[in-house]
């Protein structure tokens, strides 16, 4: 009895394995396209353990971002909730890598994420007015989306050699982000920028609807020119110590 539960297990190990080996990706990619919607995957090739993605996109309004060359490794470890994959990407003038999962019920989650930028290629998200320049880098802790949707992001965003042109230049040296859940349905990042022009703190609320609520101080340093101080006050109010405050309430689908 218990040769035959063996030789029924290793049929059925052997079964995984030759489908993981055999199986084209793009065969389940479009059995699943419909559940793992907003993102949308483009040139597919390769089998289910190791295999490329020439475009993933994430259409979902509130964070519309798209990836190249993303190239992934079966997680073995993954396998009994669900399955997952180690990926590597490029996009946005820099590269990345984490681990991306997706649960039997198409919940997905991505982790362990680490990634690198160029911050003119985020000019897209900022208002028609304001370019960027400089380099970016950050982690993804977790991120996850159920029913199709984002519900929790926390992660770290480092900025250096940050300037931002409003329209007039402004330096503003080192800019860390600390996004990370705050109540349900609701993210708060956490802002500061040192070393530049302009030093800056505070934080945007926002919610997965993409309202937002953005409270930040900005404090011009001994270097900032006259237009700058004359451009905070555009757009903030200036208080008896000279700082600025800037505050403003909206929703990014509509800016």
């Amino acid at each position: 009895m218990m040769r035959v539960i063996w030789l029924s297990l290793l049929c059925i190990l052997a079964f995984v394995i030759s489908i993981a080996v055999l199986f084209p990706a793009s065969f389940v990619t479009d059995k699943i396209k419909a559940d793992i919607m907003p993102i949308a995957l483009s040139n597919v090739e390769g089998k289910l353990y190791n295999g490329s993605v020439g475009l993933v996109e994430n259409k979902d309004d509130l964070l519309p971002l798209e990836f190249q060359n993303v190239r992934w490794t079966l997680a073995p470890s993954s396998i009994p909730t669900g399955g997952g994959v180690n990926v590597k990407f490029d996009g946005y003038g820099g590269n990345g890598e984490g681990l991306v999962k997706r649960a039997w019920n198409g919940d997905m989650s991505v982790s362990d994420m680490n990634f690198t930028a160029k911050a003119p290629e985020f000019d897209s998200f900022t208002l028609p007015f304001a370019s960027l320049k400089g380099d970016v880098s950050g982690t993804v802790q977790s991120l996850q989306l159920k029913n199709q949707l984002m519900t929790e992001f926390v992660g770290e965003l480092l900025w250096n050699d940050a300037e931002l042109t409003l329209p007039v230049n402004m330096v503003l040296g080192k800019v860390e982000l600390d996004i990370k859940p705050e109540a349900e349905n609701t993210h708060i990042a956490n802002i500061q920028a040192r070393g530049g022009e302009v030093d800056a703190d505070g934080k945007v609320t926002i919610t997965l609807q993409g309202d937002f609520n953005a409270d930040v101080v900005l404090t011009p340093t001994s270097s900032a020119s006259p237009d700058i101080v004359n451009t905070l006050s555009q757009f903030a109010r200036r208080d008896a110590q000279g700082r600025y405050r800037w505050v403003q309430r909206g929703n990014v689908n509509r800016l």
